[in-house]
């Protein structure tokens, strides 16, 4: 950060930003299905790759099942997740998705 000013955000962390608002807005609930990448990619405008990555990072989180040929879904709420969601983003800022895989072990 230079003169104090904030790194842009990256697509992945934009397409996060958008999933994990519409999660704690009430507008994905456990157990609805997430748009797919294709349709999310061009409601965002942005590629298909920072989409899948996203996915990957809350499925990792904890926060949605990636079922492979059905859809991604928000996941049941059988406890809480990995981390609340507020929390979840601040990590998300300077995480890898290595950092992630060793937060849910």
């Amino acid at each position: 950060m230079l003169n104090g000013q904030k790194k842009p955000q990256t697509r992945v962390e934009f397409a996060l930003d958008y999933i994990t608002k519409e999660i704690a807005n009430g507008n994905l609930r456990a157990g609805d299905k997430l748009p797919n990448e294709k349709d999310l990619a061009e409601q965002l405008g942005i590629s298909r790759t920072p989409i899948r990555e996203a996915m990957k990072t809350l499925a990792v989180a904890g926060l949605i099942d990636i079922r492979h040929g059905h859809g991604s879904y928000v996941r049941e709420e059988k406890g809480a997740p990995a981390l609340p969601l507020n929390l979840f983003q601040l990590y998300l800022q300077d995480s890898t998705p290595e950092m992630l895989m060793e937060l849910r072990d």
